[in-house]
């Protein structure tokens, strides 16, 4: 069969019997109240989240608190909103539909707009003048005023700004008096956004009503592509109507071209308009979840090599959505799952019952091999942008304890355990297993998470939920493959196209094994052999247009059980003969 170039890349599992690509990251999606819809958004702090997706509520702390708890350990995550794309709109402002005589010439109106691509895709249906930026009701907080040279001198934002707007740069060159400037202020009416009514958001001065008008750097200056290109909080949709104006008469409409020789009409009054119609719509589906966790499968990022799955959208959704993040990383072979028990599971449940509550949800979970990872947290923390305590499911601190070993010790380390498996900001847990409950989970992979006193809130277990038992049963493994595999296969695609000679083996097997001997110094490995020569490369392969390279490699294991043995002796007892 014919095959087109391209380089392969295979595990063998031989444990079944008894350098860093970069830092690591992870994918989480959420519910939120602001930010684009359905696009990855890399995000490196609490503060960029916020400023992206606005602060935690009521209905989205389970997601936002994933997100936000990742971050307290690496500055690494990608995050995709969703929304019920049928009844959440971005608030909106148009011109009335058959105004009346005495009716106001623009209401309130939403429409969706899901990111900037469907923003330049849907715009030409849409009828607002302007819209809020994305999706949610925190848009209708949003005010646009406008003032143009005969506005100006009455407007209330007139002292934001040094100058009256004008005429702008190179216009003289169509008409002398072209009047097309304009100022734009964006302002925080009710206060959602900085808790300040009426504080200026954004301003735009001496830009254009000219869809051609230029700056004095000969940036074009129409006030709608500026706004567009610009601005955090509105689109600006299409330009203001006829309506709005004092005098149309041999005048330009907004949106013409200086080249035609006019003056721009000018406004009647400044132009004031609160943003409406903007609404959060349904909380998101369980489809919308998993097609939410789909966008991570496209993301070409070596770095991305974990998914945080939250609450996954709600306990009704669990297993479904679960379960297509485990069948996805287990597709893609180069992201690990993490999970979670359902908060019913354990939230208000005897100890009794949480074990077969958390054992009846990994049973739920179809998928179960090494590309897997489930603890038993869901932890008590402050959520202190609404003064409450919240329960938030442990599996973004999971992610983020193994994106911090990742960063600072290696992709082979555990993060589990007393020197690197501490949760940061918990108070309690809903479920501390004792040691019979942990014994009888980790035999199907869950891995425990315990408050211990003196200590705090700790990950005490490394385990995949792989149910065969081999060196892939352990996260460290795991992951140590996952980054050669992607390492190595990188450097090898500079082979493609080249002849399958001992020259060309000797080239591959120099550019691997400097990269595992770095590993074993760094106790990552026990010891490695790469093979690629005639043994494995004979005529037969080197005549198929096939290139062979076989990597063993002896993985470390974590330690997982300490024993220690105690013994009184007599005082005459040679210490020597009682241990022989």
């Amino acid at each position: 069969m014919a095959r087109s170039p391209s380089v392969e890349a295979f595990e063998k599992d031989n444990t079944v019997n008894p350098t860093v690509i970069g830092e690591s990251g992870a994918g989480v999606v959420i519910d939120a109240g602001w930010g684009p819809v359905g696009i990855e958004v890399s995000t490196t702090s609490i503060d960029n989240l916020i400023a992206t997706f606005n602060k935690p509520t009521d209905r989205n702390y389970q997601d936002w608190f994933s997100a936000s708890n990742f971050l307290n350990y690496s500055a690494n995550l990608y995050v995709v909103r969703v929304i019920d794309d049928q009844t959440a709109l971005n608030a909106g402002v148009a011109p009335t539909s058959a105004p009346q005589s005495g009716d106001p010439l623009f209401e309130p109106k939403g429409v969706l707009f899901q990111n900037s691509t469907h923003f330049e895709m849907s715009r030409g249906t849409a009828t607002q003048y302007f819209a809020s930026r994305y999706a949610g009701a925190l848009g209708n907080s949003i005010e646009v005023s406008i003032a143009d040279s005969t506005t100006f001198d009455a407007w209330k934002y007139k002292g934001l700004f040094d100058i009256a707007p004008n005429s702008s740069e190179g216009s003289e060159a169509s008409v002398a008096d072209a009047l097309d400037e304009i100022h734009i202020v964006v302002i925080d009416k009710l206060g959602l956004f900085t808790r300040q009514t009426g504080a200026v958001l954004e301003r735009y001065s001496n830009v254009s009503k000219a869809k051609d008008g230029r700056d004095m750097s000969g940036s074009n200056s129409y006030y709608i592509n500026v706004i567009n290109r610009g601005s955090n909080y509105i689109y600006a949709v299409n330009p203001l109507g006829d309506a709005l104006m004092a005098d149309t008469t041999d005048k330009a409409s907004w949106g013409g071209e200086l080249f035609a020789g006019k003056p721009f009409a000018q406004l009647k009054e400044a132009f004031i308009a609160q943003l409406g119609g903007g609404s959060d719509g349904d909380k998101p589906s369980k489809s919308e979840y998993i097609d939410g966790y789909g966008i991570f499968e496209g993301i070409e990022d070596e770095n991305l090599n974990m998914i945080i799955s939250g609450s996954c959208g709600g306990d009704a959704n669990h297993a479904e959505v679960a379960n297509s993040i485990l069948d996805m990383c287990f597709r893609t072979k180069r992201m690990v799952a993490f999970i979670s028990p359902k908060s019913s599971d354990v939230v208000n449940v005897n100890k009794t019952s949480a074990v077969t509550n958390i054992m009846a949800t990994h049973k739920a979970l179809t998928s179960l091999h090494s590309y897997g990872h489930m603890t038993t947290a869901y932890k008590f923390q402050y959520d202190k942008y609404n003064d409450v305590y919240r329960w938030i499911a442990g599996n973004a601190d999971d992610a983020g304890l193994y994106a911090r070993t990742h960063n600072e010790i290696g992709k082979f380390a555990s993060a589990a355990g007393y020197n690197r498996g501490k949760y940061a900001n918990t108070v309690s847990l809903a479920y501390s297993p004792d040691k019979t409950a942990r014994d009888q989970l980790y035999k199907y992979g869950i891995n425990s998470v315990i408050m211990e006193r003196g200590e705090g809130v700790i990950l005490l277990g490394d385990r995949t939920l792989q149910p065969k038992n081999s060196a892939f049963s352990f996260m460290g493994t795991r992951f140590l493959f996952i980054d050669l595999r992607l390492t190595i296969a990188r450097s090898a695609k500079y082979n493609l196209f080249e002849f399958n000679d001992e020259f060309t083996r000797a080239q591959f097997r120099d550019s691997v094994e400097p990269v595992l001997r770095d590993i074993r110094g760094k106790r990552g490995i026990v010891d490695f052999k790469v093979v690629c020569d005639e043994t494995n490369n004979p005529a037969s392969v080197v005549q198929d247009g096939e290139f062979i390279g076989d990597i063993y490699i002896k993985p470390q294991y974590s330690i997982q059980f300490i024993v220690l043995n105690f013994n009184a002796v007599g005082q005459d007892v040679n210490f020597d003969e009682q241990i022989a």
